[in-house]
This record gives structure tokens, sequence and C-alpha cells, in this order.
């Protein structure tokens, strides 16, 4: 294998199997239960003037507002990975001390992991054989190389975890508060209670793998808080395929005969199925009057439908999928189970008191 097949494979295998980093090491708390809590008194700073007015983050276009947002957060991310490195540091640096060793032996001791075995690097292969798409002799080592620095990061995740749960490390970092926006979600698919406490406005592609992930996330807590969630879907298909569009198209026109959530749910649980005569076969096993289905899935308004909500995603800087807005903020939370789960608890507990 060359370097530069090397690099790219293991590059691959980072960008599939690697969100553990990010997700695991920064400790975060609901944005939006901060942003409603914070109690903060500061005014929002004077970002721009023209013409002898000052302009603040709120009076903004949208679709500027949330780009600048999302910017704010991606620096916040970085910096306070940055800063727990930097208290590791000092916290081996204290250990050195303490034990007499050289920093490096300080570092080896508290960071040391189990060297990985090859039966954990051969199951690896066969889990994500269609990802890696190479023969196991030619990744073998990318493989131990990648199993290895996860390991690595673990470890250090368990000791940042250990020094913030006994008051020995805390990152300072203030988080930026997420632009509260408007969504108009008239005529899009909506379920819960009206008045729920939490309103959650998803933008999701039918044939994205996260997407899935979070309509099996959302069906659990539903289930769990039935009257806690009022659920919005707004079509958002980014696949190039062409497939997400018909089917978000179908899912329409199967909601114009009061059968859209089925249809939804079939729609991720079949999600390796899905192709251009899915949505009538799915018509057919729904008992749709497949006259009317066939008549609307070449209509005007089926097309237009998704488009709006193209066009709505892309003017709140919906980039990728799956996208929630909850009550009106951006979700950019890791465990979006735990952290909604502990909002809901933390509402009950108040109205408790």
């Amino acid at each position: 294998m060359t370097k530069n097949t090397s690099d790219t494979l293991r590059q691959r295998l980072l960008i599939a199997f690697g969100a553990f980093a990010v997700g695991m090491l920064v400790a975060t708390t609901l944005t939006y239960q901060q942003s409603e809590n914070s109690g903060t008194t500061d005014s929002p700073a004077v970002l721009l003037n023209y013409k002898g007015k000052d302009y603040r983050l709120d009076e903004l276009p949208v679709s500027i507002a949330l780009a600048y947002s999302d910017l704010e957060h991606e620096t916040y991310e970085n910096k306070q990975l940055l800063l727990i490195d930097a208290g590791l540091q000092l916290h081996v640096a204290q250990f050195a001390r303490d034990k007499q060793l050289s920093f490096d032996e300080a570092r080896q001791q508290l960071f040391s992991i189990s060297p990985i075995t090859e039966q954990a690097i051969e199951q690896f292969w066969k889990d994500n054989q269609e990802q890696i798409g190479q023969p196991f002799f030619a990744v073998k080592e990318n493989i131990r190389q990648y199993l290895t620095q996860k390991q690595e990061q673990e470890k250090k995740n368990q000791i940042y975890s250990a020094l913030t749960q006994f008051g020995d490390l805390t990152v300072l970092l203030p988080k930026p508060v997420r632009q509260k926006v408007d969504i108009d979600t008239e005529d899009y698919p909506t379920k819960g209670p009206e008045k729920a406490p939490l309103h959650i406005v998803e933008f999701a592609d039918y044939q994205c793998p996260h997407c899935k992930t979070a309509f099996n996330t959302l069906n659990q807590l539903i289930e769990q808080y039935p009257e806690a969630i009022k659920l919005t879907f707004i079509d958002f298909p980014i696949n190039s395929s062409g497939v997400s569009k018909k089917v978000a198209e179908a899912a329409y026109c199967a909601g114009e005969q009061g059968q859209f959530w089925p249809y939804h749910a079939l729609a991720f649980q079949q999600q390796s199925d899905l192709d251009k005569d899915w949505p009538l076969e799915t018509a057919t096993n729904l008992k749709l009057n497949l006259d009317k289905f066939r008549s609307c899935l070449t209509s005007l308004p089926a097309r237009e439908h998704v488009q709006r909500g193209q066009k709505a995603g892309w003017d709140l800087n919906v980039r990728g999928t799956p996208t929630l807005f909850i009550n009106g903020r951006k979700f950019d939370g890791h465990d979006l189970k735990a952290e909604l789960t502990e909002y809901i608890a933390g509402k009950a507990a108040d109205s408790n008191h």
C-alpha cells in the first residue's frame, strides 16, 4: 500500500468512525436551557453599523445571524478542546511532581492503555467492511492505529470526567447563546400537544443514516414523555440520488390521505430498501387510494411542499441532516436523548415546586 493510499484510508476511518472525540470529551449542557435560564443582563454586542444605525445579532437577516452563530459555536468547541487539553497537561505535570517522575513518565502512567488485540482489529474490519472497502491485510495496521487512538482518547475522557467530578478541573469558557428564530411550521406535519414545553422542528433526509438514528431517539422520547414534546417534521432531501426527494414528495401525498406518520415511520425503518418504486409499494401496503396517490405524486403541490421545506432550511442555515431546532434554537449538543431527558426532568421538577 502506498503512503497516499494509507493516508487516505486513515482519513476515511477517522471521518467515518472518529466522531467520539468531541462527542465524548466536551461536557455540554442544553443550549436552549442555558439560553432561557442564564439570567444574564448583558446587552447583545453591536456587530455592525450602517449609516449611523447599530445592528446586533438578532437584528441581522436570519440566515446571516444563524451562520454567524454556527461559527461562534464551532470556535467555542475548538477552544473548549484546547482548554481541556491544557487542563490535562497541568494534571500530568502535577502528577509528575507528586510522584517524582518526568513529564513523559507521568503521562505514560496516566494514559497507559492495553495493546489492541488481533481479534479486535479483525472484528472491527468485519463490522465495517462496507465503509472501509479494502481487504483485511491492506488495512490491518491502519485499523490498529485508529483503535489505539480511540482507546487513548477514551482514557483521556475518563481522566477528564474524574477531574471535573471531583471539582479539580473546570473549563470556564462561556458558551455562546444560540440565536432564537421563529420558524413557520404551518402546513408541515406536526404531532404532540400544542402547548408542549418542547417544540422540536426537525429537518431531515429519509436516506440519511443519522436521521434514522434521530428518528429512533425522538420516538423513544415521545413515547416516554408524550405530554412534553411537540414534533414538526420538515423534509430537507440532500441525497444526490433523487430518491430522498421522491420519498419526501410521496410522504406529502400520504399525508393528504391522513397517513403521513405511518408512511414516515416506514421510510426510516426500511431505509436500506428505499428506491423510486418504494413509495407506490408502501402506499399499497398502507391501503391508500392509489389513484389519488399517483395523481398527487405528479402534482405541483407535492413538489412545492418539498421545495418550500428546502428553502426554509437554507434560510435557517441548515447545511446537513438531521438539523433540529428546539424552542426556536438550533440544537448543537452531542447526546440528544440524554440532554432532552435532563431538560424534561428539570421542567418537571420546577413544576412540582
